[in-house]
């Protein structure tokens, strides 16, 4: 059986009506955040109708239609609706891919006893959905990830889009180029216009040197896309051993201080939680989210390994510059350690370990007295 995309359009548009049924009535979008000059995330299809799109400021929509009803965004609000779709896809198949918010890539080989046919599969997951979350659901079916994405999108915004093998080029060569995902960062519409290409049947005639000439490695992107050629795999999910927390910051911001004091606690709690399991960290994963909903990530080693919060912290400042590149106000972060390994395996790195010594004395004390007994100042 191929590659399901699964896709709940308008994802935080439709979880806010939800939350709000008044807001069913009228044009709606969803904002990064308050302030006239906010990103839009996601936008309702009557707003689209109106020329409304993603990307578009606060300010310029409201120019577009006056009556426009926008709200700030609420992840956390998404987050849980997406651990709820999670728990529907997880019931068709063990291999599934996050692709973002609301839209999922699911390889449903070997399903076929179970579920049925292709067609018949996709209409009971798109039924489930609808039952848990009472959204609607579309779905491209396709033997690769790049043109079950594409079909899903042609059937917006309820469907259910079957590409046999094989038939991958004719079904895009009708399309516009705007359903090609690299385009999605790519401004080139002037130098298509000079090429004569208004359609992805139109790109495959373009030699691939021609478009490497004009894109860079671009163009041999442009070419696989073009020509419906994807060998990606589904990625399944990650289940290495992990710890992790977020961080609780008083408010949005972009200070470094706020930010790395907030991260401390942090780094306390989760050290004290893997002297306790007797077990170090070879590396950090550090997540975070801006208030225009740009996300950060960062993977941090830690050498040698350890669960002293010394040395985790010292890891974490070293790499915060990497991590924190655009200076926009955080919203959210969230610390995980992992390559966790047995504590005695700390002394073929290093004999003496003062620091974990340090810090088993303090979680006695802590343990005995309270963690307010002794804090650890700058």
């Amino acid at each position: 059986m191929p590659i399901f995309y699964v896709n709940s359009p308008s994802f935080a548009v439709e979880v806010e009506r939800l939350r709000e049924p008044a807001l069913r009535r009228v044009p709606l979008a969803v904002a990064a955040h308050v302030s006239p000059q906010a990103p839009l995330i996601s936008v309702s299809p009557e707003a689209h109708a109106l020329g409304i799109r993603p990307g578009l400021k606060v300010v310029q929509a409201r120019r577009l239609e006056r009556h426009l009803k926008v709200v700030p965004a609420d992840p956390p609000l998404y987050e849980k609706a997406q651990e709820k779709m999670l728990s529907v896809v997880q019931h068709f198949t063990p291999l599934y891919e996050a692709e973002r918010l609301g839209s999922f890539f699911l390889d449903m080989a070997g399903t076929e006893r179970l579920f049925g046919k292709s067609m018949d599969a996709a209409a009971k997951i798109q039924a489930e959905i609808s039952r848990a979350l009472n959204l609607r659901a579309t779905i491209g079916v396709a033997a690769n990830k790049l043109v079950s994405r594409i079909a899903a999108n042609v059937v917006r915004p309820q469907g259910v889009c079957d590409v046999s093998p094989g038939n991958e080029s004719d079904f895009l060569a009708p399309l516009e180029l705007d359903y090609l995902p690299v385009l999605e960062d790519l401004q080139a519409s002037s130098l298509f216009q000079e090429l004569a290409v208004d359609r992805i049947g139109d790109l495959v005639g373009v030699p691939l040197r021609v478009l490497i000439q004009i894109f860079g490695k671009r163009g041999e992107e442009l070419y696989r896309q073009s020509h419906g050629i994807d060998l990606r795999p589904v990625q399944l999910p990650e289940e290495e051993e992990r710890i992790g927390e977020e961080v609780s910051l008083a408010a949005h911001t972009n200070d470094d201080n706020a930010l790395l004091g907030a991260l401390w606690k942090t780094v306390e709690t989760l050290g004290e939680r893997l002297r306790r399991r007797h077990q170090v960290a070879a590396q950090a994963r550090l997540e975070g989210l801006h208030t225009d909903l740009r996300r950060l990530v960062e993977l941090i080693p830690i050498r040698p390994p350890s669960n002293g919060d010394f040395s985790l912290f010292r890891a974490l400042k070293e790499a915060w510059c990497r991590f924190l590149k655009r200076r926009i106000a955080v919203k959210f972060l969230r610390l995980s350690f992992l390559g966790l390994l047995p504590e005695f395996s700390q002394a073929s790195f290093e004999k003496e370990r003062p620091e974990e010594r340090l810090f088993a004395s303090l979680d006695r004390l802590r343990a005995k007295y309270g963690r307010a007994v002794v804090r650890i100042s700058r």
